[in-house]
This record gives C-alpha cells, sequence and structure tokens, in this order.
C-alpha cells in the first residue's frame, strides 16, 4: 500500500519542483548565432527543465541570437519561438514543444443556449417559464511519457614504446678546417658603415726632459666610414686627437746679501784681578734681492690625423663579435701651446711655438675590438689598442721623444 502511494504521488512531486524551478529568474541567459536546437539544450540545463521536441524538424537548425537578463524560463522560451510557428505546453517537469496548429481548422468553441422548464407549483394558476444559458468548454487531457536510457562508456589506451639511441661505435669524423676566411658572416651582409668614436688615452706625452711619466688628460675623437666584407672590414677616417701635461713648479731665487751677527749669551773668567768677559755669537745670511716663482700651466698638442686600417672578425657570436685590427694614420701638427724645459729647476722655459716640431708625423695602431648589435642598424664599438709615432715629437735635436698612448674607443656603427 505505501509503495502504492508513493509512485502515486510521483507526478505530483515532478509538478511541484517544475513550478519551483520556473518561477525563478535566470539573471543573464545570452546566445549568439547558434541553431535553435543546441539553445533548447542550453535553456534546458540551466532551467532544470526537460524539453520534449521532434529533433528532424528543420526549425531545429534555424540560427537564433538572443539576450535577456533577470527573466523566467518560460518567458525565454516564448521569446525563442516567436515567428516560428511552434509553441509549447508544461506537463510537470516536461515542456512538450510542437507545432501550432492554423487556428482556421480549430474548433470553435459553441455557446449552446439550454432550456430548462420547471413543472409548475402548487398553484396551477402561476405558471413560470425560466430560461438558463449554459457555456460548454471542451477540456482536452494529454498525458505524455518518455523513459530515456543513455550510457556512454569510451576508453583510449595508447602504448608507446621508447628505444634507447643507438650510439655510433666508431668516433665521429671531425669537420674540415675552413680555409675560406671570407667566409659568410651571418650577422651582418656586406655593407657600408659609419663609425663615430671618442678615445681616451693615456700618454707618455711630456715637454719636460726630467718628467718622463704617463698621465691620462689626452684624447682622441674618430670618424669613420667602413666597408665590411663578411669577415673583414676595411675603414678609412679622420682623427683629431690632443695630448696634454699639466706642470706645476715653484722656486726662489736670491742675490748679494751680508752676515748679521746676534750675541746669543756672555760668560766670564777671573784671573787674578782680571776679568775677562767671552761673547757666543750667531750669524745669518741676509739677502739684499730674492725671486719667486711659480709655473702652473698645460702643455698641449693638437694632431688631425688621417686613418686607415682593417678588421677580421675571428670570434662571431648572434650578439657581438670579436675581432683584431691593425691601422697607420699620418698626423699634421694643428697648435700647440706649452714650455719646454731640460730640467723642472729650470728659471724660464723655451716656448713651444719657437720650437720645431716633425709634421706630418706616420703612427701606427694595433688592437682588438668588439662590436655589439643593439638594433638592424645601429651597433656599439669597443677597442682598446697602443698606438706609437715612428718619428719624435719635436726635433731630435731639442728633445728625442716619440709619442705612445694606449687607447679605449667607445663608440657606435650605423649601418647604411
Amino acid at each position: 500500500m505505501w509503495g502504492v502511494v508513493f509512485i502515486s504521488s510521483i507526478p505530483v512531486l515532478n509538478q511541484l519542483v517544475a513550478q519551483e524551478v520556473s518561477n525563478k529568474p535566470i539573471p543573464v541567459f545570452e546566445v549568439s548565432n547558434q541553431t535553435l536546437d543546441a539553445v533548447l539544450k542550453r535553456l534546458a540545463y540551466e532551467s532544470k527543465l526537460r524539453f520534449t521536441y521532434e529533433a528532424n524538424d528543420p526549425v531545429m537548425d534555424t540560427k537564433v541570437t538572443l539576450k535577456c537578463k533577470d527573466e523566467f524560463p518560460l518567458t525565454i522560451l516564448s521569446r525563442l519561438l516567436e515567428n516560428t510557428g511552434h509553441t509549447f505546453k508544461q506537463i510537470g517537469n516536461q515542456i512538450v514543444i510542437y507545432r501550432n496548429p492554423d487556428t482556421s481548422n480549430q474548433d470553435k468553441v459553441e455557446t449552446v443556449p439550454a432550456v430548462v422548464t420547471k413543472p409548475p407549483v402548487t398553484k396551477p394558476a402561476l405558471y413560470e417559464n425560466n430560461e438558463v444559458v449554459q457555456t460548454l468548454i471542451p477540456v482536452d487531457t494529454v498525458f505524455v511519457m518518455d523513459t530515456i536510457f543513455r550510457v556512454d562508456t569510451l576508453r583510449q589506451v595508447d602504448t608507446v614504446f621508447v628505444y634507447p639511441e643507438k650510439k655510433p661505435l666508431s668516433n665521429p669524423e671531425l669537420p674540415a678546417f675552413n680555409v675560406d676566411h671570407f667566409q659568410e658572416n651571418p650577422f651582418r651582409q656586406p655593407g657600408w658603415a659609419l663609425d663615430l668614436s671618442v678615445s681616451p688615452m693615456l700618454s707618455n706625452f711630456s715637454t719636460i726632459e726630467s718628467l718622463d711619466d704617463w698621465s691620462l688628460r689626452s684624447f682622441a675623437i674618430d670618424g669613420r666610414i667602413v666597408r665590411h666584407q663578411k669577415r673583414w672590414s676595411f675603414y678609412i677616417g679622420l682623427q683629431f686627437s690632443q695630448f696634454s701635461q699639466k706642470f706645476n713648479n715653484q722656486y726662489q731665487i736670491t742675490s748679494g746679501g751680508y752676515y748679521q751677527k746676534d750675541t746669543l749669551d756672555l760668560y766670564y773668567t777671573v784671573t787674578g784681578i782680571d776679568t775677562t768677559w767671552i761673547a757666543v755669537v750667531d750669524s745669518s745670511y741676509l739677502p739684499l734681492n730674492s725671486e719667486s716663482y711659480s709655473v702652473d700651466r698645460v702643455n698641449r698638442l693638437g694632431y688631425i690625423s688621417l686613418t686607415g686600417g682593417v678588421d677580421y672578425i675571428f670570434l662571431h657570436r648572434p650578439a657581438f663579435d670579436i675581432s683584431a685590427k691593425a691601422g697607420v694614420l699620418v698626423s699634421s701638427l694643428l697648435y700647440r701651446n706649452g714650455v719646454y724645459m731640460q730640467s723642472s729647476q729650470e728659471v724660464h722655459g723655451a716656448e713651444l711655438g719657437d720650437i720645431a716640431f716633425s709634421s706630418p708625423n706616420i703612427g701606427l695602431y694595433a688592437g682588438i675590438g668588439s662590436r655589439w648589435r643593439l638594433t638592424d642598424r645601429l651597433g656599439m664599438v669597443l677597442d682598446v689598442g697602443y698606438q706609437f709615432y715612428l718619428s719624435s715629437t719635436m726635433s731630435a735635436q731639442i728633445y728625442d721623444q716619440n709619442l705612445k698612448a694606449i687607447r679605449l674607443s667607445v663608440g657606435v656603427r650605423y649601418y647604411l
């Protein structure tokens, strides 16, 4: 008996659940250019309702675009079925979607008057005829029961066999040494470039023979045009260089004068009745003429040079390369300023403008350079090298000194 009662209450429970679900609005329901079949499946998932319709109906392939906010599921379903010729009916938790028949063929609801005649009462003389009008409405009851069973079983098995790599028994052959020194440079294609760099120099420039030391007061500025051809680069350009030396000396010269005596102490000796006094004196020399000299100057030489050279890349990487380079420069004296002295104790020196200098003077340069790629057309250049001149800076009869310098160049290269 309890089983019968439970089975009979299932439709009632389904109807209550369906009513509770359909009474809850959906916050946001939005579809764009999807088939009606896919939209109904999504609406059924979000509303917990079950839809029954003919899947082969062509209207299910219609593209639908809809956006709803805070609307009930059945209201959304009504908007989806607009202009499709379909309607729906809710039976418990089941929503049946079917084609809406033509209203012209539906049975019309007729109102049929019913005449009921009451028998006369005790007084036959009083006859009453009452007419009662009733409306008859046809009622149809549709029962739809669907039972769907769906069981999917998916198994995927992959078998992968990994075999160890067999190493060759014999040693691999070494690649042949590439003797093509003009091999292709994968970093830059052959072409032209412009270099601009600044070089601080540690030089031995000095116009005081007794002060032969090195200083960092010299510098050079280079501008060059470069032809790079695979691993080789050839350049020619101009260089402005200045060699400097700071000289600071103070000394004093005196002439004439006399010695001034000063009594420091007196003591005496007594011999008989005689007293002998002896004085302890000191003397200091007082010059009549005194001259003080102070020399504080910066001696400078300026050159304008025509430069040329070549470098070869022996280490190449995608971002940078390292090369060995050598060059020659022909320097002409541009200006000179300062004094020349054989010793720092001299009173007066010779002005550099009165001394003959070697011009032009030929120099050589050797070093190691590196170029770092910044962009496709721009690179940073770093060079370090040794530069020296073959001839003496001044006339050899005056002061035989060959200029030498260690250079550190920092600059950029622009590829044309």
